[in-house]
């Protein structure tokens, strides 16, 4: 931490242009709240109580990584190694195209959501790719059938990924919103009653499903209603499944 603060203040002193006071705060409040989770008793404790266990994975994942992303660190960091490290390792790589489209790919959300979904648990990680296959799959049979099945456009988050794997119609028909509630539910109801790899093979359409209805349906109606429908299916989901959909010791919120 000692190591990082040092080349981040060299990487500041080192700037053409003056570089925010309060990103400087905010990144050394960041390490300062690693140091507070890792280093002190909470460390200790964390072994012996899960509630200080949870209070420092908060610190690291509330606190610490907003910290640190806001504090801007690439720039002050790379600008304060020793020349002889920025002329033979950093510039070179910074020139591979490989590694700029590498990194340009692993900065993604729609990636860096995968693979923190596999770093979570491996049925997760297994079950998001094979809902994006899915998507990808009905999208383009949608397509073939008739345009106008994804002549929509999306009107929820990561708009320009949705528009390439979610089936959104022109005009949405009468018999849509009706057909896609009682699928949902119904798909979700079998999901608490099998197991084993079935639920697993079900899980991909229901939440392919579930986001069909959420961007065609659910966001014409006002706030208040579709997150209340919302939170009582996750309710009834943890009463009626409190180990997870993913059978897991554990409540998997997707």
């Amino acid at each position: 931490m000692a190591l990082a603060a040092l080349v981040y203040a060299a990487g500041v002193r080192r700037m053409r242009r003056r570089w925010p006071v309060w990103r400087t705060t905010l990144f050394l409040a960041g390490l300062f709240a690693v140091l507070l989770a890792l280093v002190s008793g909470i460390d200790l404790l964390a072994t012996q109580l899960f509630s200080v266990h949870m209070v420092q994975h908060m610190l690291l994942t509330v606190v610490a990584a907003p910290l640190i992303t806001l504090g801007a660190p690439i720039r002050p960091l790379l600008r304060g190694l020793p020349d002889v490290v920025r002329g033979r390792v950093v510039r070179p790589l910074a020139r591979a195209r490989w590694l700029r489209a590498l990194v340009h790919l692993v900065r993604h959300p729609l990636v860096a959501g995968l693979l923190f979904a596999f770093r979570l648990s491996r049925r997760l990680g297994l079950v998001a790719v094979a809902t994006l296959a899915f998507g990808f799959v009905c999208r383009v049979i949608a397509g073939s059938l008739h345009h106008s099945w994804v002549a929509g456009s999306a009107k929820g988050g990561f708009q320009h990924v949705l528009s390439y794997w979610l089936i959104i119609p022109k005009h949405l028909a009468g018999w849509i919103p009706p057909v896609t509630y009682i699928g949902v539910i119904g798909i979700a109801l079998a999901l608490t009653l099998v197991r084993g790899r079935l639920r697993l093979a079900f899980l991909p359409p229901t939440l392919y499903l579930a986001a069909f209805v959420w961007d065609n349906v659910m966001l014409t109606q006002p706030d208040p209603a579709r997150y209340i429908v919302l939170g009582l299916i996750l309710i009834a989901l943890m009463i009626i499944r409190p180990n997870g959909l993913l059978g897991e010791r554990r409540v998997e919120i997707v």
